[in-house]
């Protein structure tokens, strides 16, 4: 009976029927192969909500992801109520199901069951995984293969058939697998992972620029001092102010490496020192996210002075005086300015923000960053205050 229910099901859903339980087929205005409301969904479900569906249930539901649009811009499924529905239920035991469909014509399928098939192995190999690899090397669609390369990111450095898969998908043509890819690899459990490194060099310097700032976020992970130049490279490009930020990121993991504070680099430190105390700035440099990062700390207390200890190159008043220097300067645009006022309050002390107050105030009245400035420093001070 449930195999014959499950052929009913695929039956309906490709004839844009809904499948109201166990009881047999109700044609609906679905017929033109429209995305489910969370009412057509939930009538195919009979079990109380927060318990276990049926497996029946769970495929009837699943199925209409075959209905749900693709947005080729972001490469992904647009918004629907599918998953939403699902979460209000415990979900049954689907592997077998989710594999199944690695062979659906379906691609909106094949990009649910790869994400599903990754709660089956997660961070350990597994025939699971095995299956899956095996089926994304015939793979075309990007967006099931973007989604194959988020499933197995976590076995990457276990597994060489999951190192190749998203390695090769680092040369993808299509952008958006590619950010996938870079946001996959450039992680500290890659670090010894052959080829990994010459896919960062490659990505940090790819076309597209999504791709690119993923890459420059994240090449800092594979604390490789080699890429000090590179994004040096792109800092010292005015043009390419709205990477800006990202290169920082990387610099910053090589020297303040928050959130474990276990590496630094006074090469990477001397970097972005000399981008922050560039002169004159103007509204995009530094660009706005490039400032804040020291506003923030780790984990752990113990970890931060021990780092403190081997990062002799840094002190918390140079930092001070380089941030109030930002935050003081009509060039500047208050939007990166704001953030300095931030980091001075987590370095700094009362004192230090007194006399940033007194300097911001000394400004012109025709500082268009003046007011908002100081809005951020009153603020501060009464959190010093607290």
């Amino acid at each position: 009976m449930n195999k014959l229910f499950s052929y009913l099901v695929a039956v309906a859903i490709a004839l844009g029927v809904i499948v109201c339980g166990a009881g047999g087929l109700t044609s609906t205005a679905s017929a033109q192969n429209k995305p489910p409301t969370k009412e057509e969904l939930l009538a195919l479900i009979k079990t109380p909500e927060g318990q276990e569906l049926t497996l029946d249930e769970y495929k009837a539901v699943f199925l209409n992801y075959a209905k749900i649009e693709i947005d080729n811009k972001r490469v992904e499924l647009k918004p629907n109520s599918i998953e939403s529905v699902l979460r209000k239920y415990k979900k049954p035991d689907a592997k077998d199901f989710h594999v199944e469909l690695l062979s659906s014509d379906s691609p909106q399928l094949r990009t649910r069951a790869t994400a599903e098939i990754g709660t089956a192995f997660f961070s350990t190999p597994n025939e699971y995984s095995k299956k899956l690899l095996e089926a994304l090397k015939k793979e075309k669609e990007p967006i099931v293969l973007r989604q194959g390369v988020a499933t197995v990111s976590n076995i990457i450095n276990q597994d060489s058939d999951a190192a190749k898969f998203v390695l090769d998908q680092a040369n993808n043509e299509n952008p958006a697998v590619r950010a996938q890819a870079a946001m996959a690899l450039l992680n500290k459990r890659n670090i010894k992972v052959d080829g990994v490194k010459e896919a960062a060099l490659k990505l940090i310097n790819d076309p597209d620029e999504n791709v690119r700032g993923e890459a420059l976020r994240n090449a800092g992970d594979l604390y490789d001092e080699s890429f000090i130049d590179e994004f040096e490279k792109v800092l010292n490009d005015p043009k390419l102010y709205f990477l800006h930020g990202d290169a920082m990121k990387g610099l910053y993991k090589l020297w303040y490496d928050r959130p474990r504070h276990e590496h630094t680099s006074q090469k990477a430190y001397e970097v972005s020192v000399k981008y922050l105390t560039k002169k004159p700035r103007t509204k995009n440099v530094p660009y706005w996210t490039s400032i804040g990062e020291l506003q923030y700390r780790g984990y752990s207390d113990r970890d931060y002075q021990a780092w403190k200890e081997k990062a002799t190159y840094y002190s918390d008043s140079a930092w001070i005086e380089i941030m109030s220097d930002i935050a003081a300067d009509s060039n500047a645009d208050w939007m990166a300015r704001k953030p300095a006022v931030e980091v001075i309050t987590e370095k700094g002390t009362k004192e230090d923000l007194e006399q940033l107050k007194a300097k911001v105030e000394a400004l012109p009245a025709t500082d268009s960053g003046k007011e908002r400035v100081l809005e951020t420093i009153e603020k501060s001070l009464k959190e010093k205050d607290k």
